[in-house]
């Protein structure tokens, strides 16, 4: 069993693309059991191709304990401290009109007992609009709140089952008084090929430093936004390749396109008469942005941190492929809404 799991840690390192200073030669392959302190997060920011994917699938699927492994080395895990007591960290968990000044979307329901539902996302003059749903895992207030994730778009994937898409988020309050909290996020229980695994590793760190600041200074983290585009964008998956080509297999959408594996910001919608849509070779829903000004960009966490240095009146280049072709945009950046 060593031998085949070692093996499987030689596949997945192979073709992982390492982001953050990878541990020392002894510390390489996942551990065989829990990971010590010094081993969390060498991993944390990681690219896998296709075809990684579909290996690695293969082969996990086969050996539950292989994939338990696998599960537990997949872990984000971060831990900071607040001028605060922990009864507020606690209400800025809980509290919708809290969460909506420093979480990416508002929360919607929170029903405090195990079982209950916890759902973020937006209420819309055609009615509520779910963006990640799960249920209360375990409340101890003041001290511990855990919750199952799930984006709700995973939904739209053929054949979708919420096991495989299903993760864990735990908060642990620790008061030193009451006028200091520590609080430690670990978001586990990925599935080996759960992509949600590397967005949320770019979007903690910014959640929980705009928390801290906020129940610090009573006001929210000014972010940077750059100039207004005019578009929404998120991760390239398998799916939206199959459906940009109209093929059913992911290999032969890679081909058509001319990409080796699913890298790029893929372009879901374009607002009406937003510089994107304006440009002279208009931005299309279904593009996939490869590079912003001659940088390339593997996913969208990197588009938004070259995005943030701009500002309304630039103009950008946005290279994007369009069905298999290339294409060089120059969009006009304006000032975008305030909201």
């Amino acid at each position: 069993m060593r031998v085949i799991l070692a093996l499987v840690a030689i596949l997945l390192l192979a073709h992982f693309a390492i982001t953050e200073p990878i541990a020392p030669d002894d510390e390489k392959a996942p551990p065989q059991k829990k990971a010590s302190p010094k081993k969390e997060n060498k991993l944390r920011n990681i690219s896998v191709s296709t075809e990684t994917n579909r290996e690695v699938r293969a082969i996990l699927q086969k050996n539950p304990l292989m994939m338990k492994d696998v599960q537990e080395y997949r872990q984000f895990k971060m831990s900071i401290y607040i001028q605060t007591s922990a009864a507020k960290v606690w209400n800025a968990l809980i509290s919708p009109k809290m969460v909506k000044r420093y979480y990416h979307m508002p929360l919607l329901t929170l029903d405090l007992k195990k079982g209950g539902d916890a759902v973020y996302g937006y209420k819309t003059p055609e009615g509520t609009q779910p963006l990640q749903e799960g249920k209360v895992l375990e409340v101890v207030q003041n001290e511990k709140l855990a919750l199952s994730f799930l984006f709700t778009f995973q939904k739209d994937r053929p054949n979708f089952k919420p096991e495989l898409f299903t993760s864990r988020v735990t908060y642990e309050l620790n008061a030193y008084g009451d006028k200091l909290c520590q609080l430690t996020l670990i978001h586990d229980d990925f599935q080996p090929t759960d992509s949600t695994f590397l967005v949320v590793s770019e979007g903690w760190p910014v959640i929980l430093s705009k928390l801290k600041t906020l129940l610090e200074t009573g006001k929210p983290l000014l972010w940077p936004r750059g100039g207004y585009i005019g578009f929404e964008g998120g991760e390239l998956t398998e799916e939206q390749l199959k459906k940009i080509t109209e093929m059913d297999n992911v290999d032969t959408a890679l081909e058509v396109l001319g990409l080796t594996e699913a890298a790029g910001v893929y372009v879901k919608d374009v607002v009406a008469k937003s510089p994107a849509a304006k440009s002279k070779t208009p931005l299309m829903p279904g593009d996939i942005i490869v590079a912003y000004n001659g940088q390339p960009v593997a996913n969208y966490s990197k588009f938004q941190r070259i995005h943030v240095q701009t500002k309304a009146g630039e103009t950008v280049t946005l290279k994007v492929n369009r069905k298999g072709k290339l294409l060089a945009l120059k969009i006009k950046l304006a000032k975008g809404p305030s909201s």
